[in-house]
């Protein structure tokens, strides 16, 4: 069978391009620091796999790497799996209960119970937040929105942030199981999943 390897050392790009209705995500994977994509950086060597996370506008192509890169969100190869496999795994599930929560809160004639003897009926806004080790997720949705409002997560590590639209990290997530089989073959060791930490995963069962 005829088989196609990156090296240790090529950059490895998994992105969804952006059309005329959605925005465009790339993640450019690095198993082992290419001189040639950092000749002019100072850096220390490390055995960390790395991702620079960068997203596109509607109907916008992806800027060079180097142009990008010191505005990437960058997280380790372990946290960007994880991130992919949460989002392929358990983000459809989360996604309806908000829709749910959010189909109530515009139902003024049901009160929102919040807590025993505690409820509402008015507009309001659901929220979700997890920890992937040093990233944070958060996403946010108000009753008030128009349908035209774009729904974005936002990712955070540190005083860097990006903003990702659901559908494409999701549709990219579906390609997990491929991602990893090339980068396991490339050289990366799977260490496994970890454990994330959520914020509101009680408020939303």
């Amino acid at each position: 069978m005829l088989q196609v390897i990156p090296e240790t050392d090529s950059p490895i790009t998994h992105s969804m391009s952006s059309n005329d209705k959605q925005g465009g995500i790339q993640a450019t994977i690095f198993l082992k620091r290419c001189e040639s994509f950092f000749h002019y950086d100072i850096f220390e060597e490390d055995d960390e796999e790395f991702v620079y996370l960068t997203s596109s506008n509607t109907a916008e192509f992806f800027e060079p790497f180097f142009l990008y890169k010191n505005n990437a969100l960058v997280m380790s190869l372990g946290v960007y799996l994880e991130l992919l496999r949460f989002m392929k795994d358990s983000w459809p599930k989360i996604y309806k209960n908000i829709q749910d929560k959010i189909f109530l809160l515009k139902d003024y004639a049901y009160p929102l119970k919040l807590a025993p003897n505690i409820s509402f009926a008015s507009n309001g806004h659901v929220v979700y937040e997890r920890w992937f080790d040093h990233c944070f997720f958060f996403y946010y949705e108000c009753s008030k929105d128009l349908p035209c409002t774009k729904k974005l997560i936002h990712l955070q590590i540190q005083n860097i942030s990006i903003q990702l639209e659901p559908d494409v990290l999701y549709n990219m997530s579906l390609q997990y199981e491929t991602l990893l089989n090339i980068l396991v073959r490339a050289g990366y060791k799977y260490r496994g999943p970890f454990q994330e930490i959520s914020q509101f995963d009680n408020a939303l069962n």
